[in-house]
């Protein structure tokens, strides 16, 4: 995890929120606790100058990609539950989530 911080610190504009993406992937294919992450990637993402809101976003998107949330299946189906950011807490962390427009899509990549 050390490296792969150092990595995203030393992204340079216009590469910098494409690395953190990358990175935030790895972490998630590797099973790292999505609040885990983000603890890790935050100071590293903002030392190559990426705000802390463009940080968490960003990590989330990553996440969701990695684990996306499978679709709502009824009215007893609760996308927080099924969710498995969710069940780590990860979402409350700052505010809470906007609700779902569809698929998310990951721009710039």
């Amino acid at each position: 995890m050390t490296r792969l911080a150092a990595w995203v610190a030393a992204r340079g504009e216009g590469e910098r929120n494409r690395g953190l993406f990358w990175a935030a992937c790895r972490l998630a294919e590797n099973g790292l606790p999505a609040s885990d992450a983000l603890d890790v990637l935050t100071a590293a993402a903002g030392h190559a100058g990426l705000a802390e809101r463009e940080i968490t976003a960003t990590v989330r998107s990553a996440y969701r990609t990695v684990h996306p949330t499978p679709a709502r299946r009824g009215p007893s189906s609760s996308v927080r539950g099924d969710s498995p950011l969710a069940a780590d807490g990860w979402f409350d962390r700052n505010t809470s989530p906007r609700p779902s427009t569809g698929p998310s899509r990951v721009r710039g990549l």
